[in-house]
């Protein structure tokens, strides 16, 4: 993971985010992650696989998918702004989805209270298992997650990194609740 958290710090800094942004910026923007990331996990489970709702189930899934990489992104830019690198991921036994976005959210408190690297290697062990969960693998919601966000432009605004808005046709989002923008924003930059 260790390449991945590089091309992030890359883009964290490619956007001055690691210059102009703060810690508890990049906390908020991590809580507004986890709370994305719940709200599309509790979406996820409400759906039944069955051939009507398939499509739906696997576009929540995306979802999910997204929110799990986006966390993970947020909390390797808030670790380097506290002189952190290349944190790892702790081996996290069971943990049902509820009790993962508790302990994450105690996680964020933490970390908002007093860095360490322990928590942040905890709140990326309990990210893998959320997306094991799943039937997803970490890497791959991180590698996801990093192809949108380096297609994005935007500035920093009281500390935090705010994307540029889309077009009012596609809000940046495709119909789906995807990623995918129409051609308008795709050569701006404007998700």
């Amino acid at each position: 993971m260790n390449d991945l958290n590089e091309k992030i710090l890359q883009w964290a800094y490619d956007k001055g985010i690691l210059a102009n942004g703060t810690p508890e910026g990049q906390l908020a923007k991590t809580l507004e992650e986890l709370i994305e990331t719940a709200q599309a996990v509790a979406l996820y489970n409400s759906t039944v696989y069955e051939t009507e709702e398939k499509e739906l189930h696997n576009d929540r899934l995306e979802q999910v998918k997204d929110g799990i990489g986006d966390v993970y992104v947020t909390l390797v830019i808030h670790a380097k702004m506290n002189g952190f690198m290349n944190i790892g991921i702790a081996f996290v036994a069971e943990l049902p989805n509820k009790a993962a976005f508790e302990q994450l959210g105690k996680c964020v408190i933490g970390l908002a209270t007093f860095p360490h690297w322990d928590t942040y290697a905890y709140a990326n062990g309990i990210l893998h298992k959320l997306a094991q969960n799943h039937g997803l693998i970490l890497r791959e919601c991180v590698e996801h997650s990093y192809n949108v966000i380096a297609k994005r432009t935007g500035r920093i605004v009281d500390g935090v990194f705010v994307r540029d808005k889309a077009c009012g046709n596609c809000r940046g989002i495709g119909s789906n609740g995807g990623d995918e923008v129409c051609q308008k924003c795709e050569g701006s930059g404007g998700n």
